[in-house]
Order: structure tokens, then C-alpha cells, then sequence
């Protein structure tokens, strides 16, 4: 239900091979599925090839998310995942807001599903 499309900051290569992989999860996969754009090694600034502005431009031409992160030093991977999951649950199970319900004279408040054709949710 959600695929990470993980570039190395420091390998051109690497980046350049995303809009590929962009290509195959079009053909291959479901059309729902959520995808987000990582750029790893963000910590190694001094080895670095592919901009912050590059990586956020690919991700805005697919128009999926972007994240950098660094695995080694544990910065944004959680937020990575995160992000990714939480954009996954909305999708299966859309948030609930609040709406006045009214019986009567009295008013009180209830929850209303968005998408309330469905019966129940997570």
C-alpha cells in the first residue's frame, strides 16, 4: 500500500534512476498505492551531489512527498515512515470530523464518517 522510492544523496546514479522506478510502480502497481521520495545519506554534506532542491523538485514533478533522511544517524527515518503511514490510514480510513447532530429540540454533538456511504471504519 505504500512504496519508498530511497535515492543515495551522494550517487547521481542512484537519483537518476527514481523516474525509472516511478515508471515500473505506474505499470506494476496499484494505482493507489502512496509513494514518497527519500533522499538517504543526508548527513554526508560534504559528499553530496544532489541537492535538496533537486530531490524536492523530482518528488513535485511525480507529486509525491519528499523527505531526506540519514539511516546512519537516524535523522527523519521515523518521519519517513511516519509520513507514509499516515498518508496509507487516511486513504483506507478517512479521518472523522465533527458535526452537530440534531434530535428534537435538544442539540448534541457526534461523530460523522467523510465518507459515509461506509459502514464503520478501523
Amino acid at each position: 500500500m505504500g512504496i519508498l522510492l530511497v535515492y543515495d544523496v551522494t550517487n547521481e546514479t542512484s537519483f537518476a534512476n527514481i523516474s525509472k522506478w516511478v515508471h515500473k510502480i505506474e505499470e506494476h502497481a496499484n494505482e493507489d498505492v502512496e509513494r514518497m521520495l527519500v533522499g538517504n545519506k543526508c548527513d554526508l554534506d560534504d559528499k553530496r551531489k544532489i541537492s535538496t532542491e533537486r530531490g524536492e523538485q523530482l518528488a513535485k514533478s511525480h507529486q509525491i512527498k519528499f523527505v531526506e533522511m540519514s539511516a546512519l544517524t537516524n535523522t527523519n527515518v521515523e518521519r519517513a515512515f511516519r509520513l507514509l503511514t499516515e498518508d496509507i490510514l487516511n486513504k483506507v480510513c478517512p479521518p472523522v470530523k465533527e458535526e452537530p447532530i440534531k434530535k428534537g429540540k435538544k442539540k448534541r454533538m457526534g461523530l460523522k464518517s467523510e465518507n459515509s456511504s461506509r459502514k464503520g471504519c478501523c
